[in-house]
């Protein structure tokens, strides 16, 4: 059997489509199955990067992402296991910054992710 090559066009309208439901803040907190208060500790932990998207929006619902729901369950995970939240914003920062951002602020060394892990 061969190897067939997939080739993705990402000028796509199709593609478009799918990232934009994606990034659309549809999922409902409850749905991750994590309480709001601890969702609001996570908050002021700066583990969780949510904002609101208008000024009238803050009284309401809290709508994820589907980034946002993933990560927020990843985290949920990671406390089961007992991995305190310097580590998983060591982890957060490597998911979710770009590769340059990372190297420019040298992550890659191992004395960096050694200190952010002692800290």
């Amino acid at each position: 059997m061969r190897n067939k090559k997939i080739k993705l066009n990402y000028s796509s309208p199709d593609l478009s489509q799918k990232y934009s439901n994606l990034i659309s803040r549809e999922i409902p907190l409850s749905a991750t199955g994590v309480s709001s208060r601890v969702f609001f500790y996570l908050k002021d932990k700066k583990l969780i990067d949510y904002k609101v998207a208008n000024a009238t929006d803050k009284k309401s619902w809290v709508k994820l992402n589907y980034f946002e729901a993933f990560w927020l369950m990843m985290i949920k995970e990671f406390r089961v296991f007992g991995i305190p939240d310097r580590h998983i914003k060591v982890i957060k920062l490597a998911l979710f910054k770009t590769t340059a951002e990372l190297y420019k602020e040298g992550y890659f060394e191992k004395e960096t992710i050694r200190y952010d892990l002692d800290e």
